[in-house]
């Protein structure tokens, strides 16, 4: 990607006035979705907690949302509270995730562990849409440096997102 800025990371925590804020970065909109995902679950737990949580068993399988393109945020909302849902509702705690949607759906082949077992700092209650963004940036386009975030160069998809907490 010409131009773009080498992310090492591609979410960081963005400043908000009483949950969590995350700007997310990444190459496609399958591999932001993905990226969200890892970064949400990341958030609420310490790094002890999150390399613990990565050596449990893992299970595997499919987790399905509908798609709705022409409201991308919507569609990103409604697979964040997914994994919410899963947590608290299935008892399953997403560890990894590949994406891939179509036009009726995000599909998350989900690597998920019991979520009892997964020692969080914090709860998020949901995903807002207070400051929700998803973005497409063009060649030459930037987005602001927002917090620990840097500024931004595309061609990327970006998406910052607020959490209840």
């Amino acid at each position: 990607m010409k131009g773009a800025v080498l992310l090492i990371m591609p979410w960081w925590m963005v400043p908000t006035t009483a949950d969590f804020g995350m700007l997310v970065s990444a190459s496609s909109i399958d591999e932001l979705f993905a990226e969200a995902a890892r970064g949400m679950q990341r958030l609420v737990m310490s790094q002890v907690e999150a390399d613990s949580a990565a050596l449990l068993p893992r299970q595997k399988e499919e987790w399905r949302v509908p798609a709705t393109f022409c409201h991308l945020d919507r569609t990103f909302v409604r697979w964040l509270d997914e994994l919410i849902y899963q947590a608290e509702g299935e008892g399953k705690w997403l560890v990894d995730v590949e994406i891939r949607m179509d036009n009726e759906a995000v599909y998350g082949n989900v690597e998920w562990v019991d979520a009892e077992s997964v020692i969080r700092d914090v709860e998020i209650k949901a995903t807002t849409r207070h400051e929700l963004s998803v973005l497409v940036l063009q060649e030459g386009e930037v987005y602001p440096s927002l917090g620990a975030a840097p500024e931004i160069s595309g061609p990327s998809c970006l998406a910052h997102v607020v959490f209840d907490i």
